[in-house]
């Protein structure tokens, strides 16, 4: 499963472009293309290319020394939100829709 850096305090050096995402994950859908071991499905990877995902996902939380977050400690920061890399919420958001084409990625992987 690959994830991108979500800046928690603003932007900073790890952040992507947009630009540089689409183009990290064109690399990575044309790896599962190839046959790599990918977890992300197709449908999420271009989720999270376009942008087009509900935020903040209320699907996971982060519970530390400081309390419980729904989705992030940040929860509901726009610039957080709008550059969100936690991939995996957007495979478990698009798996509870029972999107078909992730339904089927991710019972292949079962």
């Amino acid at each position: 499963m690959f994830f991108f850096h979500t800046p928690y305090y603003g932007v900073d050096s790890l952040l992507l472009s947009h630009r540089e995402r689409e183009e990290a994950i064109k690399t990575i859908i044309g790896c599962k293309k190839e046959g790599l071991p990918v977890l992300n499905s197709k449908a999420g990877l271009q989720a999270i290319a376009s942008g087009l995902y509900n935020r903040p996902m209320r699907i996971s939380w982060v519970v530390d020394q400081t309390g419980e977050y729904p989705c992030c400690r940040t929860y509901g920061h726009p610039e957080v939100c709008q550059n969100c890399g936690y991939s995996s919420g957007v495979e478990i958001t698009l798996l509870r829709s029972l999107r078909p084409s992730v339904v089927k990625e991710m019972i292949s992987w079962c």
